[in-house]
């Protein structure tokens, strides 16, 4: 049994010799007939190339040669007309298109690079607005509004008698002209620009709520407060207030960006 066993074993082994040799052969013959048929496939799509680029260089020519003779006054009489009219209506228009797309595409890139200019402007105003709002306590608590207008002081020091009056004298200096100007126009300004408001025109909702308004002086908005009720405009911008906001004809700017008159 031990011997018949082995001879078994010994059968199933060269079996299986032969089946793996059989497989080899076959791996050998496939990879040499692959580089061959791949080779057979190149060489079919390169003819076929080759055809289709000489048929077509043909077409290409001989359309060409069409549409110069199609195009030229004196060889044009061995054409058809009709051909010929369909010929030059179509360079015609085929010109009249190429112009056309160059032009739109000249516009684009005007229109795109006028936008991002714009952009890049309207960041850098945002960004310097960001940087200005994000100041530090210490820094905040120095600043105070004084005539309309907002200046960084040191909160221990005071102006002297002499400071406040060569101020309050060069401030009534400057009413005084801006009325004459105003006068000598008849009291008509199409639109006015200020840094503040007039009084009436305060926005209350945008006013520091930790600061006490009956200690800010507000005599350059009364006064602009008379200055509205006699003149004659169709807009009046102001700002200070960092707040966007409209009342009749007067708009407060912070953010937004407006063309003059709207």
């Amino acid at each position: 049994m031990v011997l018949q066993d082995n001879g078994n074993v010994d059968k199933s082994e060269g079996e299986g010799r032969a089946a793996k040799g059989t497989a080899l052969k076959h791996a050998a013959t496939a990879r040499r007939r692959i580089p061959e048929a791949a080779r057979r496939a190149c060489g079919s799509a390169g003819g076929l190339i080759v055809r289709g680029t000489r048929t077509a260089g043909s077409a290409i020519a001989k359309c060409w040669r069409t549409v110069v003779s199609a195009l030229n006054p004196n060889a044009s009489s061995n054409l058809d007309a009709k051909q010929v009219f369909r010929i030059r209506r179509t360079v015609v228009f085929s010109g009249i298109a190429a112009v056309v797309l160059i032009v739109a595409v000249i516009v684009a890139v005007s229109v795109h690079a006028n936008r991002s200019a714009q952009a890049d402007k309207a960041g850098t105003v945002v960004s310097a607005q960001t940087s200005k709002t994000k100041q530090s306590p210490s820094a905040k608590a120095t600043k105070k509004t004084t005539a309309g207008k907002t200046t960084a002081e040191n909160s221990s020091a005071k102006k002297t008698p002499e400071q406040s009056d060569t101020s309050s004298s060069s401030t009534d200096e400057t009413k005084r002209q801006v009325e004459a100007l105003l006068a000598r126009r008849g009291w008509q300004m199409p639109v006015v620009l200020t840094h503040t408001c007039p009084l009436r025109y305060k926005p209350l909702e945008a006013l520091k709520p930790d600061l006490d308004q009956s200690t800010v002086d507000s005599t350059t908005e009364a006064w602009m407060d008379k200055i509205e009720e006699r003149l004659d405009y169709k807009r009046w911008y102001c700002g200070h207030f960092h707040t966007d906001k409209t009342v009749g004809r007067l708009r407060i700017l912070f953010q937004e960006f407006v063309p003059l008159g709207e």
